[in-house]
């Protein structure tokens, strides 16, 4: 098997960091008395426990020739937990719901952003907490900063849909740094959000190189100069083909500019770790997951400069996928590196297809499947008939049915499983360094984090 240069360093890398701070946990246990100046909080976006064991499976296949597992850097913090992710009024939440349990810890209904579950009340989110005392806030996502889970630490809404006023309110909050994905709807018939931001104090970048642009003493919106049709970041996976900067740039550039004597809450949401799962999209799912992991990464290193003072917990919102490493036509073989073969999103592939640049004949070359079986062509054919009804959305989940289609049978061969297009109610993992992180061990409701973190900074809710 050709191994990959880019796992080869990415590993050695992450090993070091993982190495250092655990090494310095151990010396620091006697000092959680210590409460923390600095929190991150990271927010895998339907990142379950598989989505990791997925990527570490494939970063040790890339390398080894082997079965097992490659440690990131996040998994091999001291101290982890499982957390459950139920809505108010649903077993399998959505983001917005699990967003609000993350940020304010309470539970509410399907779709409501920082509000009770039928829209009476609104409750503040800890980003928030941190601002009234003094800190400053950053939020940053790799979708657009008007999603559900960066909306729910500034914003407050009974639907999480209505874009132009979650944008609005983004404007209003008086937060430091937001910075990743774009707005959704940037105006209405009176008002442009980017012009709004600017009466507000902020910053607007959105340039090329705007990432040398930003200035600490001013409230930034800084976004990637690369979006989507949704305002979102581009896949990692995709960045070598259209550019824009990755989720580690924006942490560590949030780093940067929010360090100071007052500390600082940085929010950042791995959010397009949720749209490959949705897609079914395994290759894609390793290259977020890496990502995102080099994000904490940032974080990692700073705790390594202030470790009595800073407190990182990482965790998600949900499952997406029912993920399985296995399925039932591999029985019981696996080969992870083929996800390695995959050179682009299928997302981005139905994108080029639609648009004509390239053709349904390019596909094998994609995928590196230039071998099909006579049931896999058998698959590609009835591929090629499907329009957008309802059994093309069960089969194909909504997606482009040929490059959905390629991709699955890139996952078999592999040996990944998906049980569904969508969520699930399966538990996720925390995982935490820093003072006081010991609290964010053993079996929790995401309701119980952003209460943990508040109880470690000697913060409460109910305070103005």
């Amino acid at each position: 098997m050709k191994n990959s240069n880019f796992s080869k360093l990415y590993l050695i890398f992450a090993g070091l960091i993982c190495f250092c701070y655990a090494c310095d946990f151990s010396n620091q246990k006697s000092k959680n008395a210590n409460v923390p100046k600095y929190v991150f909080y990271f927010i895998g976006d339907g990142m379950g426990h598989q989505h990791v064991k997925l990527t570490e499976a494939y970063l040790h296949a890339c390398n080894q020739d082997a079965f097992g597992f490659d440690k990131l850097a996040f998994d091999t913090l001291p101290v982890s937990g499982t957390s459950t992710t139920h809505a108010a009024n649903r077993l399998i939440t959505g983001s917005a719901a699990a967003g609000t349990a993350l940020a304010t810890g309470f539970k509410t209904n399907i779709d409501r952003l920082a509000m009770s579950p039928y829209g009476e009340e609104s409750f503040q989110s800890i980003a928030t907490v941190f601002k009234n005392k003094g800190k400053k806030v950053g939020i940053i996502s790799s979708v657009s900063i008007d999603h559900a889970t960066p909306a729910v630490f500034y914003a407050h809404c009974k639907d999480r849909d209505v874009y132009f006023t979650i944008g609005k309110q983004l404007a209003e909050s008086d937060f430091d740094f937001f910075g990743g994905g774009g707005l959704l709807e940037p105006e209405n018939d009176d008002v442009n959000l980017y012009d709004y931001l600017e009466e507000n104090d902020y910053q607007v970048i959105r340039e090329q190189n705007g990432i040398n642009q930003t200035k600490p003493d001013e409230k930034t919106v800084l976004i990637n100069p690369v979006l989507g049709d949704e305002a979102e970041m581009p896949y990692a996976i995709d960045r070598k083909y259209v550019g824009g900067y990755s989720l580690a740039d924006f942490t560590r550039i949030a780093i940067e500019n929010l360090y100071g004597d007052t500390g600082f809450f940085i929010m950042v949401e791995g959010g397009k770790i949720d749209w490959a799962a949705h897609a079914n999209d395994a290759a894609t799912i390793v290259r977020e997951v890496i990502d995102f992991d080099k994000a904490v990464q940032e974080a990692l290193k700073f705790y390594l400069q202030h470790p009595d003072e800073t407190l990182v917990v990482v965790t998600s919102d949900h499952e997406t996928g029912g993920l399985g490493l296995g399925n039932a036509e591999m029985k019981f073989q696996t080969n992870y590196a083929l996800l390695e073969k995959q050179s682009m999103s299928v997302e981005y592939m139905a994108e080029l297809l639609h648009s004509g640049y390239i053709n349904a004949s390019d596909l094998p070359e994609i995928f590196d499947l230039d071998d099909l079986s006579r049931t896999e062509s058998e698959q590609v054919k009835e591929a090629a008939v499907f329009a957008g009804n309802e059994v093309s959305h069960i089969r194909y989940g909504g997606y482009s049915p040929l490059p959905v289609t390629y991709g699955q049978i890139l996952n078999k061969r592999a040996g990944v499983g998906f049980t569904t297009w969508e969520h699930t109610a399966a538990p996720v993992p925390v995982y935490a360094i820093g003072p006081g992180a010991e609290i964010f061990s053993g079996q929790m409701d995401n309701t119980d984090i952003p209460k943990r973190i508040m109880q470690v900074t000697g913060y409460d809710f109910t305070e103005n």
